[in-house]
């Protein structure tokens, strides 16, 4: 009897082992998978250039180089990034530099990650000698310092000439594509190899090529009642000189009594973060204006020093001039001078500004100089003072004039006798419109439609017969509501008025000019076409770019670590760009299903952010995955739209425990299979949880059991059927 327990004891312990062997060996298995995974591999190191990057009087061969043993170089010279299908370099074969080039390359070998990509830019001398020749060359007879002039043609699709990043909004500048290329970057720097992210190949280190940033004055339309808000955007401060080798990048304004606008009298401290461009830094010398009010840096600049704060007192002027003979007043003679007064307590800071009759430029008052009244040219006069860089609210006077007394009619000389010749018809006088301006025009902004409401002010003896919007890159009138992060022409067509003609030599087609203006825009206008009746001038602007959603953001939140069999689970799906309103071009993400096991339930809220819960009634470790839904808001239509192609997923580990939760509610079968249940899911199998299989070893184990204690009892009663 006692050799028969023992042997069913043995068999029953053999059996244990073996199955507890078997589960080792699997979360062997799977650890040995997890670690293979999360193995990482070295990085092949970055190219070098051997002669390095920068000017250089004639040609160079270039040479690049790796640290890497046996690494293999491929480059570019168009400026697109490298890859293994790029030109291969050879060390019997380097690269002939006899021209202005950047070199983009990377290092790559089996096994490793590849290198981070290199550029160096090699100027060559000769090269930018020429350039400066043919420049020169195309002007012809005009001016050395002129400013350069361009426009489309009337029959090109209008092209913007001055691009800004994709989070800007601004003016399109009408500028010649040439006075960007290399802003900023001094012709005699010798910039480091850098890595596709733009970092340098020594991060650190003294670059003793950086040019340091003198002096320069920063412009911006400012006056009474503008926005607070609108003045903290950075893109509407721009530097008054060519290469000044910085760009704002930050505005805030702050306001003693917290407003929302500037006021008459108020006082704001602004602070201007400027970037240096490529190839320049700021130092202590370095002074910045801001509409000739002089800033106070942050701080001693330490070495190399590419961004820096600028401080700025404004204060805005107290009150608009006053003008004397005052227009209510009566009517006025022909020749009658005008003077300004101002009576604010700043009177001895302010200056006083006109504009009279169709002037379109402000000229600073002068008491010494006169404004003389003509019914002809100088009916209305326009006023503003500037304090600090501040306009005050314009002031229109507009005047009446006296008409010649009739006694003062000369007597009418006696007509000889005999038959009276015929006197000749006078011809009518017709009048230059040498300048025009345009008011009403409002800006692009996405998600709206195009305004098409301009007009003419008296001065410009002129009317607006309409108003085309052209999208850039193209050559038709736009319908629908402007995009997100585009340019768009605003074409104004005017038509004289009668008695009066345009004079051809103020308004040349195919030139910016500063005898036309339109509000709102503070660069020159374009002229599209011009004959002596008709006027067409054009203007750009680019509408702001669209808040994006980058499917990092996608999350899955509320799993805990662990839980027991038929507890509730409760989880959240965020998608990016939540807070992201409905605008044109905003980008957002839904989640649209999620999946345990094999167990597939569709989400139909719609909403960035939905919260499910769950039950699973058998203990293992599953997977949850999640699919978000790239969507854009569309104006139009008032809508969030999908974006074909464009998902993400994301997965959570979910882990049951063996233990029954006391509150919790097991559904499903009772084999020992895992079972799912929700509000969206139905019955699936599940892994268990430590053989990472499907295979019931709760199960096989009580089997074992049971065969063995039949084998015990068997025995016994053999035994007892003997004696």
């Amino acid at each position: 009897m006692k050799r028969l327990c023992k042997k069913s004891m043995a068999l029953f312990l053999t059996t244990a082992m073996l199955m507890t062997n078997i589960g080792m060996l699997t979360a062997f298995a799977s650890g040995e998978d997890k670690q293979s995974e999360s193995e990482k591999t070295e990085q092949v190191a970055m190219p070098t250039a051997d002669p390095a990057a920068g000017t250089y009087d004639k040609a160079q061969q270039v040479t690049l180089k790796s640290t890497t043993k046996d690494a293999e170089i491929y480059y570019t010279l168009d400026g697109k990034a490298p890859t293994v299908k790029s030109a291969k370099f050879s060390e019997k074969k380097p690269i002939e530099v006899d021209e202005t080039v950047t070199i983009k390359a990377i290092a790559v070998k089996k096994d490793m990650d590849d290198s981070k990509v290199a550029a160096f830019t090699y100027t060559i001398k000769a090269d930018e000698k020429a350039d400066v020749e043919d420049t020169e060359e195309s002007k012809g007879e005009e001016p050395a310092n002129e400013e350069p002039q361009t426009t489309p043609e009337p029959e090109k699709e209008p092209q913007p000439e001055a691009t800004q990043a994709p989070s800007e909004e601004g003016e399109a500048q009408l500028t010649t594509p040439k006075e960007h290329a290399g802003e900023g970057t001094p012709s005699d720097s010798t910039p480091a190899a850098t890595d596709a992210s733009g970092t340098t190949d020594t991060p650190g280190t003294i670059d003793p090529s950086l040019k340091n940033i003198a002096t320069a004055d920063i412009a911006v339309e400012l006056k009474v009642k503008d926005s607070l808000e609108d003045l903290e955007k950075p893109d509407i401060y721009k530097a008054t000189q060519e290469g000044a080798g910085f760009t704002v990048t930050d505005a805030v304004w702050t306001d003693a009594a917290s407003g929302t606008a500037i006021t008459a009298g108020g006082k704001y401290t602004v602070k201007l973060t400027l970037k240096a461009v490529e190839g320049y830094q700021f130092s202590n010398t370095t002074d910045i204006s801001l509409n000739g009010v002089k800033g106070t840096a942050d701080g001693e600049a330490a070495e190399n020093m590419t961004e820096r704060v600028y401080q700025f007192e404004m204060i805005a002027p107290e009150a608009a001039p006053t003008i004397d003979p005052d227009p209510t007043a009566g009517k006025v003679d022909e020749g009658t001078e005008a003077k300004l007064k101002y009576e604010g307590a700043d009177k001895d800071s302010v200056k006083l500004m006109y504009r009279a009759g169709a002037e379109t430029t402000w000229t600073e008052y002068d008491a010494s100089k006169k404004i003389t009244l003509s019914a002809e040219e100088t009916a209305t006069v326009v006023v503003k003072a500037v304090l600090s860089g501040i306009s005050s609210e314009e002031k229109i006077f507009t005047y009446a004039f006296n008409t010649p007394d009739p006694t003062d009619t000369p007597e009418p000389t006696e007509t000889p006798t005999g038959t009276p010749k015929p006197t000749d018809t006078p011809e009518p006088v017709i009048k230059k419109i040498s300048s025009v301006e345009v008011t009403g025009l409002e800006k692009p902004s996405r998600g709206k439609s195009p305004d098409r409401k301009a007009s003419a002010t008296s001065g410009s003896h002129a009317t607006v017969k309409s108003v085309e919007w052209v999208q850039d890159g193209s050559n038709n009138d736009m319908s629908g509501v402007f995009k997100a992060g585009t340019i768009y022409y605003a074409y104004i067509h005017l038509k004289a008025k009668d008695g009066y003609e345009f004079d051809t030599s103020a308004f040349k087609a195919g030139t910016t000019t500063a005898n036309a203006k339109v509000s709102n825009y503070s660069h020159k206008p374009g002229v599209k076409s011009i004959d002596s009746k008709n006027l067409a001038i054009y203007v750009a602007w680019k509408t702001q770019a669209a808040a994006t959603a980058a499917a990092t953001g996608n999350a899955i939140t509320g799993i805990n670590s662990s839980y027991s069999k038929g507890a509730t689970i409760t989880f959240t799906m965020n998608g990016a760009g939540a807070n992201n309103p409905k605008e044109e071009g905003n980008e957002r993400y839904v989640p649209v299903k999620y999946k345990v096991g094999s167990t597939e339930n569709a989400i139909t809220e719609n909403t960035p952010s939905v919260t499910k819960a769950i039950r699973i009634s058998t203990a293992g470790t599953y997977t949850l995955t999640v699919t978000f839904q790239k969507q854009v808001y569309d104006a139009s239509t008032d809508s969030w739209k999908n974006v074909d192609g464009s998902t993400d997923t994301k997965t959570a580990t979910i882990k049951v425990n063996s233990t029954s939760s006391v509150t919790g509610r097991t559904t499903g079968t009772t084999t020992g299979k895992p079972s799912i249940s929700s509000t969206d899911s139905t019955t699936k199998k599940s892994s268990n949880a430590k053989t990472g299989d499907e295979t019931p070893v709760g199960a096989m184990v009580t089997i074992f059991v049971l065969a063995g204690a039949a084998v015990v009892v068997l025995a016994v009663r053999k035994k007892k059927s003997k004696k």
